[in-house]
């Protein structure tokens, strides 16, 4: 285990970089268009810019890196999203925004296809798992640093300068240190399984989860100002839901496997329902807020892997396995896409509670759907394998 974190500890560390770039781009997305004075919906769609980025590049990233190996694919696509970040310096104008939040949202993901198949392949199986977990908590602490930046208030020009530094400084370990990069494996073609079939719930909780989680991500910014909360609130608030999600990470596993995948997806779903009932009752009382964030993000962040995990469950065979993976991701990615436009047109038509009510049917749904799922036995389950909780899972392409 200690030999493999000291050969991963430069790819840990540019990892971490990355994480605290990216989330400071993501959070101050929603406050520098408003501030730019475009209403919610031009945020929503700049938004989900990201995710179709997201989504594009899970149809080409892995033929890119394949050509020119993870060390050049790594100071390419960080070169390419630090020159996307930079761009905006220039420009203020919405369209073109949106076409850098797409390179932005390619050049990401495909970073995270890098970086995840390299700790896969480079770690054994008996230590995977504890090697993804280190990986969460380098995620969750990257991305709790690059929302704390927000407190600080850099204008405009600021906000991307200090998102370049930190993203070409990412690239410098891999660059500066010997490290040997891993073979890709040639990818295999595969058929797209009836998902719904092997499993209704895996699906849905995929597709409900992604579209919520992500709309936190992207669209709560621009939910807490319509609140009137100020900047420094809304980095904390965001800081706190992260907290929230990183604790629950640490015993769902185990929960999951004792407990089965339904009353795992049941509890976290009910948790993230009351939380958003209290959000839509409570908002202006600020201590509630806090309190209510840190549960929402408790419940809201483990759907995907719990899906994951159900589905694997339902799974005939091992073979099924990639395939519904990537089918699930598909279903995650393509939610996310569609989230903070319709989050948006909701706040910029309805207002700020009309943000808070989506997630509070949404998950009422969800519920009562869970709840008309059978319950797989003991017997018949995998063990519950740690997931990366990014905004898009890799889905063992490698």
């Amino acid at each position: 285990m200690i030999k493999t974190i000291n050969s991963l500890r430069a790819l840990l560390f540019a990892s971490l970089l990355l994480f605290v770039g990216n989330s400071f781009l993501l959070s101050s997305n929603s406050i520098l268009l408003k501030n730019l004075g475009y209403d919610e919906f031009y945020v929503g769609l700049v938004s989900s810019s990201i995710y179709f980025g997201a989504l594009i590049s899970t149809f080409f990233s892995h033929s890119l890196i394949q050509k020119v190996g993870h060390i050049r694919s790594f100071g390419f696509f960080t070169s390419l999203f630090a020159i996307a970040a930079i761009l905006h310096i220039f420009t203020k104008e919405i369209y073109f925004w949106a076409i850098l939040r797409f390179t932005i949202g390619f050049s990401y993901y495909t970073l995270l296809v890098i970086i995840e198949s390299w700790i896969n392949q480079k770690s054994k199986n008996e230590i995977r798992s504890r090697m993804l977990s280190i990986y969460e908590i380098v995620f969750y602490s990257g991305f709790a640093i690059g929302v704390l930046l927000l407190y600080f208030e850099p204008d405009y020009n600021n906000v991307f300068i200090i998102a370049v530094i930190v993203i070409l400084l990412c690239s410098l370990p891999l660059n500066l240190l010997k490290i040997k990069q891993p073979i890709l494996k040639e990818r295999r073609k595969i058929s797209i399984p009836n998902i719904f079939n092997v499993s209704k719930l895996a699906f849905i909780s995929a597709f409900v989860g992604g579209f919520l989680m992500n709309g936190f991500f992207s669209m709560s910014q621009t939910y807490f100002l319509a609140l009137n909360y100020n900047i420094q609130d809304i980095s904390l608030l965001i800081f706190t839901a992260m907290l929230g999600g990183f604790i629950a990470q640490l015993f769902i596993g185990k929960f999951s496997d004792t407990y089965g995948r339904k009353i795992a997806i049941l509890s976290c779903v009910i948790l993230a329902f009351f939380a958003s009932l209290g959000l839509y009752f409570l908002a202006s009382n600020k201590i509630a807020i806090f309190i209510l964030c840190f549960f929402l993000g408790m419940g809201l962040f483990c759907v995907y892997a719990l899906a994951l995990a159900r589905a694997s469950d339902r799974a005939k065979e091992s073979s099924q396995m990639l395939e519904i993976g990537r089918t699930l991701m598909f279903a995650y990615v393509s939610s996310s896409v569609l989230s903070p436009i319709i989050l948006g047109f909701m706040i910029s038509n309805f207002g700020a509670n009309a943000y808070i009510l989506i997630y509070i049917v949404l998950l009422f749904f969800l519920a009562i759907f869970t709840l008309t799922q059978p319950k797989i036995d003991a017997v018949n389950r995998i063990e519950f394998e740690q997931k990366p909780s990014q905004f898009v899972h890799l889905g063992n392409d490698e």
